[in-house]
Protein backbone atom coordinates (compact mmCIF):
# COMPACT_ATOMS: atom_id res chain seq x y z
CA UNK A 1 0.00 0.00 0.00
CA UNK A 2 2.84 2.42 0.76
CA UNK A 3 4.88 1.51 -2.30
CA UNK A 4 7.86 0.08 -0.43
CA UNK A 5 7.67 -3.41 -1.82
CA UNK A 6 5.94 -5.92 -4.02
CA UNK A 7 2.85 -7.78 -2.87
CA UNK A 8 2.84 -11.50 -3.53
CA UNK A 9 0.06 -13.90 -2.65
CA UNK A 10 0.96 -14.95 0.90
CA UNK A 11 0.53 -18.68 0.37
CA UNK A 12 0.48 -19.19 -3.37
CA UNK A 13 3.48 -17.68 -5.11
CA UNK A 14 6.03 -19.38 -7.29
CA UNK A 15 9.75 -19.29 -6.55
CA UNK A 16 10.26 -17.40 -9.80
CA UNK A 17 7.79 -14.71 -8.68
CA UNK A 18 9.71 -14.17 -5.45
CA UNK A 19 13.05 -14.01 -7.28
CA UNK A 20 11.57 -11.60 -9.81
CA UNK A 21 10.17 -9.37 -7.06
CA UNK A 22 13.51 -9.27 -5.23
CA UNK A 23 15.39 -8.51 -8.44
CA UNK A 24 12.95 -5.72 -9.32
CA UNK A 25 13.24 -4.17 -5.85
CA UNK A 26 17.03 -4.29 -5.89
CA UNK A 27 17.11 -2.63 -9.30
CA UNK A 28 14.65 0.14 -8.38
CA UNK A 29 16.78 3.27 -7.85
CA UNK A 30 13.78 5.47 -6.99
CA UNK A 31 12.75 3.08 -4.22
CA UNK A 32 16.33 2.92 -2.96
CA UNK A 33 16.45 6.74 -2.67
CA UNK A 34 13.09 6.87 -0.86
CA UNK A 35 14.16 4.15 1.54
CA UNK A 36 17.41 5.97 2.29
CA UNK A 37 15.43 9.06 3.33
CA UNK A 38 13.08 6.93 5.43
CA UNK A 39 16.04 5.16 7.01
CA UNK A 40 17.62 8.45 8.01
CA UNK A 41 14.35 9.58 9.58
CA UNK A 42 13.99 6.33 11.52
CA UNK A 43 17.61 6.42 12.73
CA UNK A 44 17.24 10.04 13.87
CA UNK A 45 14.39 9.07 16.21
CA UNK A 46 16.76 6.95 18.37
CA UNK A 47 14.19 4.20 18.81
CA UNK A 48 16.33 2.09 21.15
CA UNK A 49 16.53 4.87 23.71
CA UNK A 50 12.83 5.69 23.36
CA UNK A 51 11.92 2.02 23.82
CA UNK A 52 14.22 1.62 26.84
CA UNK A 53 12.80 4.75 28.46
CA UNK A 54 9.25 3.49 27.88
CA UNK A 55 10.06 0.11 29.43
CA UNK A 56 11.62 1.78 32.47
CA UNK A 57 8.57 4.02 32.87
CA UNK A 58 6.23 1.02 32.80
CA UNK A 59 8.45 -0.72 35.36
CA UNK A 60 8.27 2.31 37.68
CA UNK A 61 4.47 2.41 37.39
CA UNK A 62 4.15 -1.29 38.16
CA UNK A 63 6.39 -1.00 41.26
CA UNK A 64 4.54 2.01 42.61
CA UNK A 65 1.24 0.23 42.22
Amino acid sequence: ELGFGVRLDTYHFEDSELRGAVDALLANEELRARMEVNGQTIRSRDGKVVAADSIEEVGRRVRSG
